[in-house]
């Protein structure tokens, strides 16, 4: 006991789109990101807009 570590939960969930709701994302994403190219162009943004937001997050509980 006493050990003083960070526990993240890195897991993943893989399915097809087939297995999404209706209307689980906007704008027909699921449809869009399901095809390399969707996914390819979207890829960068999202990634970094969810950076972003996890930045923020950190920054603000300290």
């Amino acid at each position: 006991m006493g050990r003083n570590y960070d526990i993240y939960n890195c897991h993943i969930h893989t399915f097809q789109k087939e297995d999404v709701p209706v209307g689980f994302l906007p704008f027909g994403l699921v449809k869009v990101i399901s095809t390399k190219v969707g996914f390819g162009t979207l890829r960068a943004p999202v990634t970094n807009a969810l950076s972003r937001i996890e930045e923020e997050n950190t920054k603000n509980a300290g």
